[in-house]
């Protein structure tokens, strides 16, 4: 969703049309549904409906972001409300990468303790059992 709206914000920016911007968005995502969804959106369009009512009917844009689209529609505010959604959007990506990096690193410690343990019992355990055999 980043993507979209970074590349949506830079395109309002260069004051592409609002039609003309999804359509190249939708070109340079690779993501299957949020490319159908571009699509769809872009038809509804086409026949005449705002972009926050095109944006409604998928579930691939969230409803902060119809709000947000509809006020900047309402106020002529589509490039900032799109350079918005964006910074948004990375503050959530970090945030949530910092949150999965901060759950795993004690699971990969464990893990890599075992597998050095593992390493430990094998390598010692024969030279026991071989001390009981003699002694």
């Amino acid at each position: 969703m980043a993507q979209f709206t970074r590349a949506i914000s830079l395109l309002t920016a260069s004051k592409v049309p609002v039609l003309n911007s999804i359509e190249l968005a939708g070109k340079m995502i690779d993501f299957y549904p949020l490319r159908d969804a571009l699509d769809s959106v872009s038809g509804k369009i086409l026949k005449g409906e705002s972009l926050s009512n095109s944006l409604k009917g998928n579930r691939v844009f969230s409803n902060k972001m119809i709000s947000m689209v509809k006020v900047a529609e309402e106020t002529n505010q589509t490039e900032f409300m799109f350079e918005r959604l964006n910074q948004q959007y990375n503050i959530e990506v970090q945030q949530k990468s910092k949150l999965l990096s901060t759950l795993l690193e004690p699971m990969i410690i464990l893990v890599v303790g075992i597998c050095v343990g593992v390493i430990l019992v094998a390598m010692y355990l024969p030279m026991f059992k071989l001390g009981s055999v003699l002694g």
